[in-house]
Formats: structure tokens, C-alpha cells, sequence
């Protein structure tokens, strides 16, 4: 498994690059920098599941989808993920399908750092070249 995320500059906006080996990667890179720039690594001990599904005509509206779900469980919520297993991109026909199981735990209110609007399609395009994925993300904050 080899993934990376690179905090970059960005005007008034949290931005990222990410870099992964495979689409499930590029997605899971995705969330641990999400969760990087909201919340402190402190979140109260219990932890239970919760199945995400959700599909989309673009790989980058699924990933959008996918961070905006993440931000949504956090600000409503109060849950943020511990872990993230059994991730599953795929297309059927023209449609793209992304699953996977959130261990998730409760936020200690003083531990989110950042309070993000929206996950943005600024600057978005999902690329795979010499067989890697990458792309940018914009959090609106």
C-alpha cells in the first residue's frame, strides 16, 4: 500500500495534493487528509461501524460525495473515523460505485481544529499516470 497527501499552499482554503498507487488509496489518502486538517488524533475510546455507499457519474463527484459524507458525520454527527476498510471503487455502465466500513468514534468538541464549509471541485481532476492516481483537493473553510 503506498499513498501520500501534501498540504499546499492556498488562499482562504485548506488545499491538498494527493498521491496514491491504486483509486481505493487515492480515496483513503483522501479522508486521512481530511481528517488531518479537521480534527485532533483524540477521539473518545468507543467506535462502532457504519457502511457507506454511494455512486456517481465521475470519479471526481464520487470523491467529492465521499469527503462532503465524511465532513457531514463530523459537524452533525460529532463522529469521525478511526479506520477505513473493505474499500471498493468501481464502475458499472457509466456509473462509478464507491463502499466501504467506517470504525468511527465520537469528536471531543475541543478537538476539531477546523470547520470545513464544503469539499470543492476548485482545481479537481482525478489523473492516472505510469499507472498512479493523483489529484488536488480544495476544503472550502
Amino acid at each position: 500500500m503506498s499513498f501520500s497527501h501534501n498540504f499546499i499552499d492556498h488562499t482562504a482554503d485548506i488545499a491538498v495534493e494527493i498521491k496514491a498507487d491504486t483509486i481505493e488509496e487515492l480515496f483513503l489518502a483522501s479522508a486521512e487528509a481530511f481528517k488531518e486538517a479537521v480534527v485532533e488524533n483524540d477521539f473518545r475510546s468507543e467506535s462502532e461501524n457504519y457502511k457507506l455507499v454511494l455512486d456517481s457519474h465521475s470519479l471526481e463527484t464520487l470523491l467529492v460525495n465521499f469527503l462532503n459524507e465524511l465532513n457531514f458525520r463530523l459537524i452533525i454527527e460529532r463522529k469521525i473515523f478511526n479506520n477505513i476498510s473493505e474499500i471498493k471503487v468501481h464502475q458499472v455502465g457509466v456509473n462509478w460505485y464507491f463502499e466501504c466500513v467506517l470504525k468511527e468514534s465520537g469528536v471531543i468538541e475541543e478537538k476539531i481544529k477546523t470547520e470545513i464549509k464544503s469539499v470543492t471541485y476548485h482545481q479537481m481532476e482525478i489523473k492516472k499516470e505510469n499507472g498512479k492516481y493523483s489529484t488536488r483537493i480544495v476544503f472550502d473553510i
